[in-house]
């Protein structure tokens, strides 16, 4: 394997991961869903590569994706934590701590 070959294959995951993180954000925006047509092209891919995404949403990062009749969504209440509003001593504490 070439130095070439190892760039071009961490640069498909990082594209990936983009896409990822870009149909996340997406279906974060429309809490009601929207259907796998319209995420395509509004993100310029394939219907087939929305779907794939949404599964490995799913399977693989293991968020709440929901699905019905053609509507995909997300949970957001239990996909993500919220923010926290620390004072600047609680997260210095929190830092402290971590280490």
């Amino acid at each position: 394997m070439t130095l070439d070959d190892d760039r071009g294959r961490y640069a498909t995951k990082r594209d990936r991961l983009a896409r990822l993180a870009r149909l996340v954000s997406i279906l974060q925006a429309h809490p009601e869903g929207m259907r796998t047509a319209d995420i395509a092209t509004r993100v310029g891919m394939s219907v087939r590569t929305v779907y794939r995404d949404l599964i490995a949403l799913q399977d693989e990062l293991r968020l709440p994706v929901w699905g019905d009749e053609g509507v995909w969504g997300i949970d957001d209440e239990r996909a993500f934590l919220p923010p926290l509003k620390l004072t600047q001593g609680e997260a210095m504490a929190v830092v402290l701590a971590a280490r």
